[in-house]
């Protein structure tokens, strides 16, 4: 499974609010995306799939277990 790298910075596209990938989860059968930005000086983080953020330069990684 390939998933975007932490540290990738994103842009949300209904609030056009730039933040950055900071976790990456698997819950059941989906991958979701922390994603860290700032509101003033304030940091806020929200959880989001991958079609509620555009990046241009997404750097994929794979991730699972190893048998």
């Amino acid at each position: 499974m390939e998933t975007i790298k932490c540290g990738t910075l994103v842009v949300m596209k209904l609030a056009n609010i730039q933040g950055m990938i900071t976790c990456v989860s698997l819950r059941f059968d989906r991958v979701i995306y922390e994603v860290t930005y700032y509101v003033g000086a304030e940091q806020e983080t929200i959880w989001v799939n991958e079609n509620e953020f555009d990046t241009t330069t997404p750097e994929l990684i794979k991730i699972g277990f190893k048998k």
